[in-house]
């Protein structure tokens, strides 16, 4: 394998997020359109119907593909059918760009080209000189391969609950684990029929099925059902796409269903009814209301429990809104209903609205939790606070009371340094890797946690530990370890 050296890496990382946006983009768009097809299912055998048609569909895309990405396209097939594609299809991007962009990445790196400056990935081809058409048709490609293999799949498991027991048992089809197989199955069978919520959801006023955007809903959808009965079965995705009064008729109904969700939003933040996603007030209005009620469901739980369900929710559900790509095909931290129920709501309330509130709901419950890890003597200011801690305050990030400490003396020592990226990166991955922070805390999730209250990092992504390990900091590192004892 070709060996990158750091700055080509870095190039490379850059091209290849930028050709990850533009596949997330095409991901969802056509997954919510799935999502309006099989709400107007009424039973397996439609479903079957409508995911017959799509495996059709981008298989004669896949067919047509250009002839200098077939080979990738195969290459993802494979690590598709071992369910690694969220793993390892960077690589094959990564090996694609090598093989017709390396003479521009070496341009770049000998330019000592300023990567931030990449942020349309056509024009930046375009203006270097290079052929963009060529990186289109490959994440046009990689979409149709990823939209084959995945409704394909679907369809095996759709038909397998169409017949017999016995026959099932015989027929299944080995090509990815059963655990990917039945997260699909879930995912498209309970689209609008989501009944298991974490306990943030349940009884959400948001999801009523008598409340008023419901009905709208509800009535939308036979609607679109009614207007598109008359299309034959073998046409329908195309001329649907081609039906401009249809079109006009569903922007219409979206734009009031739209209008309807936050204008009930907006009510309930008034009425200070607690729902996901309220404002912060609202929050902080019902959180001893919400506490007393946990502490009775129980009984040997205390508010400590409670802040630490509440912020493990918050984070769950942070991680997966920012890695929705994943999340969405079954890998979510938060749960996959509880996510595609967020989800819907963060697409009409705004992102940027919700992670504001979530800010703040994060500060006010860690601040409340310190209450109950610090011990407050009078004591003289000299004395170092960390040691007043007697628990870890942050059980979801750190293996004990000693790794926290570790840390805040790390915190302590780069807090102010003029290369935050590369220390606190180099922090996360040696704890990491010495399992000072927990195994399923994830980059992502230690980028959200260390961004608020009260550290305020601003980190926007972490670095591999090559490329943010240095001798000074090593050392550094090794001698608070031995300092606080820890081997």
């Amino acid at each position: 394998m070709v060996e990158f050296a750091n700055k080509e890496i870095e190039i490379y990382d850059k091209l290849i997020n930028l050709i990850g946006g533009h596949l997330v983009t095409i991901e969802f768009n056509t997954k919510d359109k799935s999502k309006l097809e099989y709400l107007l299912c009424s039973s397996s055998e439609e479903k079957q119907k409508v995911t017959k048609k799509k495996v059709k569909k981008f298989k004669k895309e896949v067919d047509n593909c250009r002839e200098e990405i077939a080979g990738y396209l195969l290459a993802l097939a494979d690590i598709f059918d071992n369910g690694q594609y969220y793993l390892e299809k960077d690589d094959v991007t990564k090996n694609f760009l090598s093989d017709y962009y390396d003479d521009l990445v070496q341009i770049l790196v000998k330019e000592n080209f300023d990567i931030s400056e990449i942020t349309d990935l056509e024009f930046f081809i375009i203006s270097s000189g290079y052929d963009y058409q060529l990186i289109e048709d490959y994440i046009f490609g990689v979409s149709h391969m990823y939209f084959y293999q995945y409704y394909k799949l679907c369809l095996d498991t759709l038909y397998e609950n169409l017949i017999p027991d016995e026959i099932e048992s015989q027929n299944k089809k080995k090509s990815i684990s059963d655990i990917t197989k039945t997260t699909i199955l879930k995912e498209e069978q309970n689209l609008d029929n989501i009944s298991t919520f974490n306990k943030n959801l349940s009884n959400d006023p948001l999801f009523e099925k008598t409340n008023e955007y419901t009905n709208l809903k509800s009535a939308f959808t036979e609607g679109y059902k009614s207007r598109t009965a008359h299309y034959p079965d073998i046409d329908y995705l195309f001329e649907v796409n081609d039906d401009l009064e249809l079109k006009k008729w569903e922007e219409t109904e979206k734009e009031k269903l739209n209008n309807t969700f936050l204008k009930m939003v907006k009510d309930l933040n008034h009425k200070k009814t607690f729902f996901f996603g309220c404002s912060f007030a609202n929050y902080e209005y019902n959180y001893p209301i919400r506490l007393n009620q946990f502490l009775e469901n129980f009984y040997d739980a205390t508010e400590l429990e409670f802040i630490n369900e509440e912020l493990e929710f918050l984070e769950n559900i942070i991680y997966d809104l920012q890695n929705s790509e994943s999340a969405h095909d079954g890998y979510s931290h938060s749960g996959i209903d509880n996510f595609l129920k967020a989800y819907d709501v963060i697409s009409i309330t705004d992102y940027k609205q919700y992670l504001f509130s979530h800010n703040k709901k994060v500060e006010f419950l860690e601040f409340k939790k310190a209450n109950f890890n610090v011990i407050k003597p009078i004591i003289k200011k000299s004395i170092d606070l960390i040691e007043l801690v007697t628990t870890n305050p942050h059980p979801q990030v750190f293996a004990n009371l000693k790794a926290f400490q570790l840390f805040e003396k790390l915190h302590q020592q780069f807090k102010d340094s003029n290369n935050k990226m590369a220390d606190f990166s180099f922090i996360y991955r040696k704890m990491y890797n010495d399992s000072y922070i927990l195994n399923h805390f994830k980059p992502q999730m230690f980028i959200v946690w260390i961004n608020t209250e009260p550290y305020n990092i601003s980190l926007d992504k972490i670095k591999t530990l090559n490329d943010c390990s240095t001798t000074q900091k090593v050392n550094t590192y090794t001698t608070t370890k031995e300092l606080m004892q820890l081997n």
